[in-house]
C-alpha cells in the first residue's frame, strides 16, 4: 500500500494497493500524468515495472510521445 502526495493525487482516495494490478496501473498513470518533477518520478516509479505496464497504460498521446 502506498499513499501518493496530495500534489499528485487530490482525489480523496490517494492510497493504492500495489499488489492489485488495477491499482498499480492506476497509480502509475496518475504519477505520469501529474508529476511535475524528476523527483516525483524517481520516488514513485520503478523502471522495470514501468516498462512492463507501459503498453497498457492509458496516457494522453502527447505525454506518451514525450516519453
Amino acid at each position: 500500500m502506498v499513499t501518493l502526495d496530495r500534489s499528485l493525487d487530490w482525489s480523496g482516495d490517494s492510497t493504492y494497493d500495489l499488489d492489485d494490478a488495477g491499482d498499480l496501473q492506476l497509480m502509475y498513470q496518475t504519477v505520469l500524468n501529474q508529476a511535475n518533477s524528476v523527483a516525483h518520478l524517481c520516488r514513485w516509479l520503478h523502471g522495470s515495472t514501468l516498462r512492463r505496464l507501459w503498453p497498457n497504460l492509458w496516457l494522453p498521446a502527447r505525454l506518451r510521445a514525450l516519453w
